[in-house]
């Protein structure tokens, strides 16, 4: 886990300063806007920094980016494939806009 809180998963948002529960020893956070859902909800600092959907999405999205590099660099005479993976590169990128 880094150091530094993730955004808020809702509103993105800065994360509040991190405590220590005095009854269970658990890191809790919760969101700094008071119109955002997770304002009054304490979530433990492991939930809030774990990001499985876009964890997967970066982690699809290299790949694919690995993979654009390479038909544009070894197989250039194969346009359809390597478009089809532009695509597919600017299809991420749409949905990982604001996600960070």
């Amino acid at each position: 886990m880094t150091s530094e809180l993730k955004a808020c998963p809702i509103c993105n948002s800065k994360a509040c300063a991190p405590w220590i529960s005095p009854l269970n020893g658990v890191k809790y956070t919760t969101c700094t806007n008071n119109l955002c859902s997770l304002f009054h909800e304490q979530t433990a600092v492991e939930d809030w920094q774990s990001r499985p959907i876009e964890d997967a999405l970066r982690s699809l999205l290299k790949e694919v980016k690995e993979d654009a590099e390479y038909w544009y660099i070894h197989d250039t005479k194969d346009r359809k494939k390597f478009y089809s993976m532009v695509e597919s590169h600017r299809v991420l990128m749409e949905k990982l806009k604001g996600v960070e």
